[in-house]
């Protein structure tokens, strides 16, 4: 319809939604513009990184930290391609990366940046791709993760000194779970009960000490005290049934998150074998006390019936019968005191007196000796060459 044909209120309506129009137009521009000053804001304003990278690899927009963190003006990362400032990724490889990831779904990945003085820079994107006005983009924040990769390498080497320290220990080491379980071995427990390391790592306590149970086990881990080292003593089985004696120092420590049992076994059996020996000692000091006693008081006695038989052999002559049992009586009893001077050198802890003889004739004057009052006659065949001994 042509304008002049209009009337006032036709034409006063179009203005009034002209005018509409206008506002709403400029109401839009004004939201627009606070949502670019608030993306400009919460850009600038970010700590980490912020790349906002073309479909062909061109940064077209980043924030003061990207600049900060490598080292260039905004000017001159702009228009940079990403294989400029990431050695790890060329235009063609950045772009085969992204093909298989969806529209706004997150990618979470490490890589490694380079600044402008060369030096490179360890960085975790977090990075989607995202469409406006059919236009393909990729949003990119990457975080300062040197801290954390020193960190991580200070673990691993503390790690490293640890696993050095414990596998060059003679003891056997066990880090144990509330549950009862090895979580991690030594190579000396692998060395020394026989097993493998995966076999040991399927076991626990209960399968190498016949004292404990499952139940044993966890009442045990019950009771152990958060600031103490518990010691005790028990028997370990090895793979093959040999009991291995063992001093165990256990104490809770934090591994890999968690708290745990660290237990240190070591083999005593060295030990048990000098406490055995220092005992049997005492028992032979106790022994020889009692036979220093027992020998002075049968010395005694047999002073009496020596001199006895002496008085007695006054009485007879030579050539009687009863004076040779006399004499071999006498030859008996100075058996006897020399025996008693065996148990008294034994008494004082002194060694045997050693004396060159004849064996031939010790066995004889034996043989006689146990055969007296009995009508059995010796007759000896003893070689005349037998090379003398020294004996106690």
């Amino acid at each position: 319809m042509n304008d002049n044909n209009k009337t006032k209120e036709q034409l006063v309506a179009e203005l009034q939604a002209i005018r509409r129009r206008v506002a709403e137009l400029e109401q839009a521009d004004q939201a627009l513009k606070t949502s670019e000053e608030k993306y400009r804001q919460l850009v600038d304003t970010a700590s980490d990184a912020i790349y906002i990278v073309s479909e062909d690899g061109l940064i077209i927009d980043t924030n003061e930290s990207a600049c900060a963190a490598l080292g260039w003006t905004k000017k001159e990362l702009i228009g940079k391609t990403i294989s400029d400032i990431d050695p790890n990724f060329s235009v063609e490889k950045f772009k085969r990366f992204w093909e298989s990831i969806g529209f706004d779904q997150q990618e979470i990945f490490e890589t490694t940046h380079q600044k402008k003085n060369g030096a490179l820079l360890p960085v975790e994107i977090s990075g989607k791709k995202y469409k406006l006005a059919d236009t393909t983009f990729y949003y990119g924040i990457a975080r300062d993760i040197a801290e954390r990769k020193q960190v991580e390498q200070e673990l691993r080497e503390s790690e490293e000194k640890y696993r050095a320290l414990v596998n060059g220990m003679r003891d056997t080491v066990w880090v144990i779970d509330f549950d009862g379980n090895f979580v991690d071995i030594n190579s000396a427990a692998v060395e020394i009960l026989g097993y493998s390391r995966e076999e040991l790592l399927t076991m626990g306590p209960v399968d190498i000490d016949a004292a404990l149970d499952a139940a044993a086990i966890k009442q045990l881990i019950k009771e152990m005290p958060s600031d103490e080292i518990q010691i005790f003593e028990t028997l370990h089985t090895t793979k093959d049934g040999r009991q291995i004696p063992v001093e165990i120092q256990s104490c809770l420590i934090k591994y890999q998150g968690a708290r745990m049992i660290l237990s240190i076994a070591r083999d005593i059996t060295d030990r048990k074998q000098a406490e055995a020996e220092r005992l049997k000692l005492k028992k032979l000091e106790s022994v020889g006390m009692l036979a220093g006693g027992i020998a002075h008081d049968f010395n005694n006695l047999l002073t009496a019936v020596f001199g006895n038989i002496e008085m007695a052999k006054m009485f007879l002559s030579p050539d009687q019968k009863s004076y040779h049992f006399l004499e071999s009586a006498g030859r008996s009893m100075e058996s006897a005191t020399n025996l008693t001077k065996q148990l008294l050198t034994f008494a004082k802890g002194g060694d045997p007196i050693k004396e060159t003889l004849s064996i031939g004739e010790a066995l004889i004057e034996m043989a006689q000796f146990s055969l007296r009052g009995s009508n059995v006659k010796l007759h000896p065949n003893i070689a005349s060459d037998l090379w003398p001994v020294e004996a106690d």
